[in-house]
């Protein structure tokens, strides 16, 4: 922490005061059209299953209509080389390669296979929902969690059907164990990844044994705190 606090120790709080942060900002039109597109593109994910009724519209097509659309309106912008040449193009093939290998699990039926290789444990709420929880911690430090997210979303439509309690409970164990075991390492979160290659990329090289040692002890006490309100929640009968 300190190492870190002292990268800024030369900025004076006045000129933090000078600072407006609205000057950034080179074309408010150009802010408001992505903003729209943002909104487009969140709307159209959360209603693409009503939409496709009347559209055959994936998740895929919902995510990249509108930034297609905005790239046609305001495509041509004095700085986009100096743009594109900031994308970081190595996390993104990396994230590129996680969300095919997961694609891949599904098309070829490992999903399904891993399902019915953990089914026995359907039948016991608070034991389907520990495995769910800690397998998602573990395996989410060292497999993007997003993708990961995906992946248990197909072991647990596999498993809705065994199940005689509502899956809901599974989906909270799934998404909380995901969420918080993807903090244990650099690659565990898509955030992570971005963080952590820019830091290293500008102030020098941090490593996965210090970024673990310091993440390491508050995510196992997150973690105990979840699994410990989730099974308190389906004991009152919340699920």
């Amino acid at each position: 922490r300190k190492s870190l606090l002292g990268i800024n120790h030369n900025l004076k709080k006045e000129q933090l005061k000078r600072v407006v942060p609205e000057e950034a900002i080179e074309d408010r039109l150009l802010m408001r059209y992505g903003l729209l597109s943002l909104l487009i593109t969140v709307f159209l994910l959360i209603t693409r299953d009503s939409i496709r009724k009347i559209l055959p519209i994936n998740m895929a097509m919902a995510s990249l209509i509108p930034p297609f659309v905005l790239l046609s309106i305001k495509g041509r912008h004095p700085k986009l080389k100096e743009i594109i040449k900031e994308i970081d193009i190595e996390t993104l093939l990396f994230l590129t390669g996680l969300f095919v290998i997961v694609g891949a699990l599904e098309k070829t039926g490992v999903m399904r296979t891993v399902a019915l290789s953990i089914k026995n444990f359907a039948k016991h709420p608070l034991g389907m929902a520990g495995v769910i929880f800690w397998g998602g911690a573990i395996t989410s430090g060292v497999i993007d969690n997003v993708p990961e997210a995906i992946s248990l979303g197909y072991v647990i439509r596999n498993l809705s059907s065994l199940l005689t309690y509502s899956f809901t409970l599974l989906i909270w164990a799934a998404s909380l164990g995901l969420d918080i075991g993807g903090n244990f390492t650099p690659v565990g979160a898509s955030a992570n990844v971005v963080g952590y290659t820019f830091m290293e990329s500008h102030h020098g090289k941090i490593g996965w044994g210090r970024w673990v040692k310091l993440t390491i002890l508050p995510n196992l006490v997150a973690l105990l705190v979840c699994i410990a309100g989730l099974f308190l929640k389906y004991i009152i009968g919340f699920y």
